[in-house]
């Protein structure tokens, strides 16, 4: 799930992973250099090889409000792997 996510050759969490989107877009507004809402949301989504989040990033780029916001659409990825853990603990062995 997202406890580890694979960015090409390189394995992250997935909360240092946002976390390192989020700091490289605030320094380039911080040098003046504004980059849209929605080429940060697909910056981070381009990055995401785990197959089990392959939906959830359908569902951001198709739907406006989740692909225009970077926070919305990190949202939207921990709601589905919160989701996909509840689905699969019966199968776990898991209460």
């Amino acid at each position: 799930m997202l406890q580890s996510l694979t960015l090409n050759i390189m394995e992250l969490s997935f909360d240092t992973y946002v976390n390192i989107h989020h700091e490289a877009y605030q320094d380039l507004q911080q040098n003046d250099e504004i980059i849209p809402e929605d080429k940060c949301v697909r910056d981070l989504l381009t990055g995401i090889k785990d197959q089990s989040l392959n939906v959830a990033k359908q569902i951001i780029m198709a739907i406006q409000e989740l692909r225009s916001e970077f926070a919305t659409a990190v949202l939207h990825c921990y709601n589905v792997n919160y989701l996909l853990i509840l689905r699969l603990r019966p199968c776990l062995g898991e209460r």
